[in-house]
C-alpha cells in the first residue's frame, strides 16, 4: 500500500518529482510563475543541494506531482499551525492574503517586492539615503557541472 503524503510539506523537504531525475527542495508555497499569473501552485521548489542560485530562478509544482519525499523538513508548532491553515481555505484565498500582507510590509517599511509594481505608500515616507549599488554575482555555480 502506497503511503499517502501529506500535503504542504515543511520548508526543506527534499522530494523527487514524478519522472524527475534531480531531487527538489521546497522553499515556499502558493506561487504563481511569471509565465502563468493566473495558476497557483502548491509549491515554490529549488533543485537540491543547490538551493536558490538566482532570485529569479525556482520553479513552481503541485502536490499531486510528488512521486516520494526523500526528506520531510522541520515542524514545530508553528509550521503545524501553518499547514492546517494552508489546508483549511483555497489557494486562491491564502494568495490574496499573503499579497496582501506583503504589500502592507513593504509600503510600512519603503520597498518594492521583487517583481511586483511599485506600491504606493499609505503615508508619506521621510526621504530614504540612496541604496549602495550591488555588484553582479560571479561566482554562480554552473548547474551543468557534473560535480553539482
Amino acid at each position: 500500500m502506497e503511503e499517502k503524503i501529506e500535503k504542504y510539506l515543511p520548508i526543506g523537504s527534499v522530494c523527487l518529482l514524478n519522472g524527475g531525475e534531480r531531487y527538489v527542495m521546497v522553499i515556499g508555497y502558493l506561487g504563481v510563475s511569471a509565465q502563468d499569473q493566473n495558476t497557483v501552485y502548491d509549491y515554490m521548489g529549488a533543485v537540491y543541494p543547490l538551493g536558490v542560485i538566482s532570485s529569479d530562478i525556482s520553479f513552481m509544482f503541485n502536490h499531486d506531482q510528488i512521486a516520494k519525499v526523500i526528506y520531510k523538513g522541520f515542524e514545530n508548532d508553528e509550521s503545524k499551525e501553518f499547514n492546517k491553515k494552508l489546508n483549511e481555505v483555497s489557494k486562491e484565498e491564502i494568495l490574496q492574503q499573503m499579497n496582501a500582507k506583503m504589500a502592507e510590509t513593504a509600503a510600512a517599511n519603503g520597498i518594492q517586492p521583487v517583481g511586483e509594481k511599485p506600491i504606493e505608500p499609505a503615508a508619506p515616507a521621510a526621504p530614504a539615503a540612496p541604496a549602495a549599488p550591488v555588484a553582479p554575482e560571479t561566482n554562480t555555480p554552473n548547474v551543468n557541472n557534473p560535480a553539482f
